[in-house]
């Protein structure tokens, strides 16, 4: 088993909804709704890494990445465990002529966790304050 890191964003607009993407086919959890994020490159700081991530995923730029947190979970189809640094971003604008690797997004209300969440996605949503060490909402 190996250890590495990875990365994830809360991303949430100005009325409060928070950004789902839906995971490529051919990817485990296939058509499920994840938070963007992904792998950490060797000497890649984490804040990089998120900001390549979207850049890729998305094609977006986020505002100042706020470090909410961190959590470990095991990888999808592998012995691996992640170690994964949370932050939490407003997004700032679309990146003109870049292709994203994700073309289904959602916009949700705050607090909704869909049905179809992956595991990993579903406990930073539902742990977000408590990974700051704040309180939880109700």
């Amino acid at each position: 088993m190996s250890a590495l890191a990875a990365v994830a964003c809360i991303i949430t607009d100005r009325l409060g909804r928070t950004l789902w993407a839906v995971r490529p086919e051919g990817k485990t959890y296939a058509g499920w709704l994840d938070m963007p994020g992904g792998k950490v490159e060797y000497g890649e700081p984490p804040e990089v890494a998120l900001r390549r991530e979207l850049r890729e995923e998305l094609a977006i730029e986020v505002g100042p990445l706020l470090f909410i947190g961190t959590y470990g979970t095991l990888s999808y189809n592998s012995d691996d465990w992640y170690v994964t640094l949370a932050f939490r971003a407003t997004p700032l604008r679309h990146i003109p002529g870049l292709k994203p690797e994700t073309e289904q997004v959602y916009w949700l209300p705050p607090g909704v966790v869909p049905d179809t969440a992956t595991p990993p996605s579903r406990y930073l949503i539902e742990n977000q304050y408590s990974l700051e060490g704040g309180d939880q909402c109700a």
